[in-house]
């Protein structure tokens, strides 16, 4: 499915008939639609929009820096880090507050996790778009990166749906129907109820997904949105 389904769905709704002086606004409003679901999407699935990066570090300052707008641009929420991932070594990476920024090495510290417990050594800061390790003394190795990715944010009517997002095209539609609406100062009461109830199933759905939560599947969330 493309932006062009969407607006003839769009147009249903809205009882609006598009024209190409309309087109660009159908573009936006379709951009704020997919943003919406996204978010929605992510706060109430814990496995949808899941990836992982692979990268090493350095035991120096520089070293210890990954740039996330260079190597992974398209991340929008930090799930985790993993040290030596996929090796019987493999220890998950403790996140540092700002506070503790210039701490040096510290002693091992009792986990839950006691088959792969956290990698005592060390702890990684977000600042801004760069994830750092601390002490950079101790950052040399080879690393995962657990994040969820943004979605497919559309140039034109033309560009295809998410995979993710198709089963929730109705939500799409409707959100681009009530822009619609509301540039006519028309009513938007019938489309912002059925915009309600998608919401409401998509909650539900997700509350269903995982019985300790539909979100628990990170060590901790940063969102970078």
């Amino acid at each position: 499915m493309d932006g062009n389904a969407l607006v003839a769905l769009a147009e249903q709704d809205a009882d609006a008939v598009s024209d190409d002086a309309a087109s660009a606004g159908w573009v936006v409003w379709e951009k704020a639609a997919v943003e919406s679901l996204w978010k929605l999407l992510v706060s109430n699935f814990r496995d949808i929009y899941y990836s992982t990066f692979n990268f090493s570090l350095t035991g120096t300052a520089s070293g210890s820096i990954l740039d996330l707008t260079v190597s992974v641009p398209t991340m929008r929420v930090l799930l985790g880090l993993d040290l030596n991932p996929d090796t019987n070594i493999r220890r998950r990476v403790p996140s540092r507050p700002f506070v503790n920024r210039n701490d040096g090495a510290f002693a091992p510290y009792t986990s839950f996790w006691t088959d792969v417990p956290w990698a005592a050594d060390r702890e990684y800061m977000l600042q801004g778009r760069k994830l750092i390790i601390a002490p950079y003394e101790r950052a040399s190795g080879n690393y995962r990166l657990h994040h969820r990715p943004g979605p497919t944010i559309p140039t034109d009517l033309d560009t295809t749906l998410d995979v993710e997002m198709e089963p929730y095209s109705e939500y799409l539609a409707q959100f681009m129907a009530r822009r619609a609406l509301a540039k006519e100062e028309s009513d938007t009461s019938v489309v912002d109820a059925r915009l309600l109830e998608i919401k409401q199933e998509i909650m539900e759905a997700g509350s269903r997904n995982d019985d300790a939560g539909a979100i628990q599947i990170a060590d901790t969330e940063f969102w970078l949105v």
